[in-house]
């Protein structure tokens, strides 16, 4: 009767006599305001009001650093359609073999993307442009085919190339540094008749000058096999340049009829000051807009002139979108004549015809913020004639090799082949975590160091939980009360963790500050399950590997339903090699036992003797050979034993180094590098 009272007084407070609802009491009682109570007809005036209900405070919420709002320090992220993000990042130049400055861009943004997606649930669109079209391309293509003339095989003339890509800028001292690497590395001129590849199987791109596509179809297969054995997800959408030139010339025609632009001799720029009149250039880096032209000139490529542009150029600050085509060069017909497209047009073209003419998520290298992404963001603006073509510009720190910015200098030395030959894709990982994705990134010997042990210590953290469930296998144990000293503290210290590591994510994606907090709740664990012994709850337990192991997927470093750290196609090729090694190293200590053996029993040696000599060897194999793979005997009496891989020892030094770009200078002639 009561409950019934008290429904009617609250029909009552809020209805009139009509049963229409009162506006105000219903717009108090969704705001969580309160709402003055009438005392119910025929009850008592005297009776005492309940207190009014309260709204939770907001958690926290997911903020990040926008380059587009320096000033503002992280902002609150909103996607324009609620759980969907679209989301453009630049690609690679396919035009050389992929290196560690690759694996800082893209291993940086799968973590992102992934904690996006299943730490914060967001359904991600990500479209990568590669760009498959721009002067190196071309300069390195004249090569390949100047080198097939005079005789090398196309995979030949390629690996020379990669081997010495990036001594020098000068096509000609590349051609014979290549010529010369080829020779001293005993390759002989077999067949003067060697063709490039066939393209003949691909689509027609209407392309009608230099073919380039043998090379940049072969560079983006090597760059998508190491992403895939860096355990890095595949775009939702990958759009290659030469596949949208006509989609690039609508998009330049319609900036000219906008009046941001202007055609100068075949080629089209990009008018700064008709643009500066409604616009702001330079969002990312303003301090660049009064660059003179020197930035932005260096940024047209290596084959442009930029003393024929200063004499097309109405102002010194405009840049090129679209390029007239020289001999040799690859061509497309354009209302302006046969031309290619600029550097900077191309993502502002397939970003658009992907994502629309506004989108989330941009990202990107700290280097390319200007001129490359303010110059996009400036000709999309003028094209869709908007103030905001991206909400949201993120940009990765630099990366360092031992103390020196990634430069093309060291591109030989730092391929991601070449790493994942010393670390595994789950190490190289664990680096970038420990380290903020918008500040410097050191790789050195020391800084994978510390990686290694921080695996290390999640190794152990989920065989000691896995363990525990195993054995529990379902079950509970018998008693389920709590020793508030055990399984108490336990467990606050998991709620405390667990609300730092939500705060570090939703802070800029702070994974360093999220990591120690899980290698804290690791420790934690481990000593409790030492100290609890047989009364181990494994219901807490349980509740700490599943979330673990939600934010270790949400890192990359687990698969959804993986009971323990994820081998990536990175990892199950270094550890298929160590098993090839350890296997051939039985077979070997077998043929060399066998000789032995034959050999004493042909000087009729007494078998005290010839036990000696097969425990020595077997002593040998176990202390040298296992050893140096990793596997160590902890007790041969009972055959036991552990295994925990070898790290390299060490990154190659900066004397090593300097050591290669000595030979190289010594072939050509040129000044040796200083010392790193």
């Amino acid at each position: 009767l009561q409950f019934l009272y008290f429904i009617g007084g609250l029909n009552m407070n809020i209805c009139d006599d009509e049963g229409h609802p009162h506006s105000n009491d219903v717009r108090q009682l969704r705001s969580g305001e309160s709402s003055p109570v009438s005392p119910m007809k025929g009850g008592s005036k005297g009776k005492k009001k309940g207190q009014p209900w309260g709204m939770p405070e907001d958690g926290v919420r997911l903020k990040l650093n926008n380059s587009l709002a320096q000033d503002a320090g992280p902002v609150e992220f909103r996607a324009m359609e609620g759980r969907t993000v679209k989301w453009y990042t630049c690609g690679p130049t396919v035009c050389d073999p992929p290196h560690l400055g690759h694996c800082r861009t893209y291993l940086t943004f799968d973590i992102i993307r992934r904690i996006l997606e299943n730490y914060f649930s967001y359904d991600v669109t990500l479209v990568m442009g590669v760009t498959d079209i721009d002067d190196r391309i071309i300069v390195r293509t004249r090569l390949l085919e100047t080198l097939v003339e005079d005789g090398y095989s196309w995979q030949q003339s390629l690996q020379a190339l990669s081997e010495v890509w990036g001594s020098c800028l000068c096509d000609i001292k590349t051609l014979e540094l290549a010529r010369k690497w080829l020779s001293a590395n005993g390759v002989k001129v077999p067949d003067p008749k060697k063709t490039v590849p066939s393209t003949d199987d691909l689509p027609d791109n209407e392309n009608k000058g230099l073919n380039t596509l043998p090379l940049t179809r072969e560079m983006e297969k090597q760059f998508f096999r190491d992403m895939s054995r860096l355990g890095i997800k595949p775009p939702t959408v990958i759009t290659r340049v030469t596949e949208y030139i006509p989609s690039i010339i609508s998009f330049v025609e319609k900036i000219v009829s906008n009046g941001f632009a202007y055609e100068s001799n075949g080629n089209v720029y990009f008018n700064i000051q008709a643009f500066t009149e409604k616009h702001t250039y330079a969002k990312l880096m303003p301090c660049s807009a009064d660059d003179d032209g020197g930035l932005m000139g260096n940024c047209e490529g290596i084959l442009h002139c930029n003393e024929i542009a200063k004499r097309e150029k109405r102002h010194p600050k405009d840049f090129i979108l679209w390029k007239k085509s020289k001999e040799a060069e690859p061509k497309w017909m354009s209302p302006w004549g046969y031309g290619r497209p600029g550097w900077h047009i191309e993502c502002s073209v397939m970003a658009s015809e992907i994502l629309g003419e506004q989108f989330d998520i941009h990202s990107g290298g700290e280097d390319l913020k200007f001129p490359h992404h303010d110059n996009e963001l400036a000709q999309s603006e003028a094209r869709w004639c908007s103030d905001q073509w991206v909400n949201y510009f993120i940009h990765h720190g630099h990366l360092h090799i031992d103390g020196r910015n990634m430069a093309n200098t060291l591109k030989s030395f730092v391929t991601i082949e070449g790493a994942l030959e010393r670390y595994t894709a789950t190490q190289l990982r664990m680096l970038f975590l420990l380290h903020p994705y918008d500040g410097a990134l050191m790789f050195c010997h020391n800084s994978m160091t510390v990686a290694q042990q921080q695996e290390e210590v999640f190794i152990s953290f989920f065989k000691a939980v896995k363990d525990v469930l195993s054995l529990a296998n379902g079950s509970l144990s018998e008693h389920q009360a709590w020793n508030m000293k055990l399984e108490g503290n336990l467990a606050a210290a998991f709620r405390n963790l667990r609300s730092e590591i939500h705060k570090a994510l939703c802070n800029n994606f702070d994974t360093s500050t999220a990591m120690a907090h899980l290698k804290d709740l690791a420790k934690l664990t481990i000593d409790y399950i030492g100290k609890a012994g047989s009364a181990v709850k494994t219901l807490l337990i349980n509740d700490i590997f599943e979330y673990a192991r939600k934010v270790f997927v949400s890192f990359g470093l687990m698969e959804p339903g993986q009971n323990c750290i994820s081998a990536t196609e990175g990892d199950k090729a270094f550890e298929q090699t160590e098993v090839i090694e350890v296997v051939d190293s039985f077979l070997e200590f077998k043929k060399k036992l066998k000789l032995e053996i034959c050999e004493k029993l042909d000087q009729n040696l007494p078998a005290e003797a010839l036990k000696a000599c097969i425990e020595e060897m077997c002593s040998e194999l176990v202390e040298e050979t296992l050893a140096d793979k990793g596997i160590e005997v902890t007790d041969a009496a009972n055959n036991t034993w552990a295994y925990k891989r070898p790290s390299p020892d060490r990154w190659p030094t900066p004397a090593e180094r300097n050591v290669e770009q000595e030979k190289i200078a010594v072939l050509m002639n040129l000044p040796t590098l200083p010392p790193i």
